[in-house]
């Protein structure tokens, strides 16, 4: 949707909410995140983002599901294989290290490994295939986001979780929809303020060998939008470096 023809409503609402994040950043009362997805949620309402939803309350019916051989395939082949190196990379290995680089390596990090996430995430997805439920994984990204817009205790993850049960429990399916009222604009702020937390990281990175290879690994994976093409070219090019001896 455009205003005046030329304007895009996404685009404004966009700048808006990377705005208000900025004004209230370090606002305790009244959480940066918390306020533009409330408002973003309220502004896609009023645009009609329910129009047509079908309101029942209550809970969706849970269906026990047993996948067969097919289906085991094809999910190996489509989503475990591709998905290999940004799970490892992300979801254990960078979230491990940004838990340490946030929050020190110390009393609060030391029951974070690379093993405990990836058997924590291996359960909970197998557990979740069995009620044909969506892959889950921690993320390096989710917690920097978290970090950065004041959720730094255990105590947000229960304050999250019981929102999504109640709103699951309430509402249903009717649920998704609400969520899916949030504009992509607000999301992408999100976003944008979560990977500027996670770059800043890169400040503790002192050889210029290692930050050539970061920036490497950065720009091929902005360019190909594929991060394992990005990944392999990163490690082939460190390992092409160490073996011939070349100083960067």
């Amino acid at each position: 949707m455009t205003i005046a023809g030329s304007v895009s409503v996404n685009l404004l609402v966009g700048i808006a909410s990377a705005l208000l994040v900025l004004l209230l950043i370090s606002n305790r009362r009244f959480p940066a995140a918390m306020v533009i997805v409330a408002l973003g949620m309220a502004l896609g309402i009023a645009f009609g983002s329910l129009k047509g939803v079908q309101w029942s309350f209550g809970p969706g019916a849970v269906h026990f599901f047993l996948p067969g051989m097919n289906d085991i395939v094809t999910a190996l082949v489509l989503l475990v294989i591709p998905q290999v190196p940004l799970t490892i990379g992300n979801a254990v290995i960078g979230t491990v290290d940004t838990a340490e680089k946030l929050f020190g390596a110390g009393e609060k990090t030391k029951k974070i490994s690379n093993r405990k996430l990836a058997l924590d995430m291996g359960v909970a997805n197998i557990l979740a295939g069995f009620v044909a439920g969506m892959p889950m994984c921690h993320g390096a990204g989710g917690l920097a986001a978290h970090y950065r817009f004041g959720a730094r205790t255990g105590g947000s993850n229960i304050m999250i979780g019981l929102v999504f049960m109640l709103i699951a429990v309430l509402l249903g399916r009717a649920g998704i929809a609400l969520l899916s009222s949030i504009p992509n604009a607000v999301l992408g702020t999100l976003l944008l303020f979560a990977g500027l937390e996670l770059a800043l990281l890169t400040r503790d990175i002192r050889q210029k060998r290692d930050l050539f290879i970061t920036f490497l690994i950065a720009g091929i994976g902005i360019a190909t939008t594929n991060m394992s093409i990005a990944f392999v070219a990163g490690i082939a090019t460190d390992r092409l470096l160490e073996w011939a001896d070349i100083e960067i």
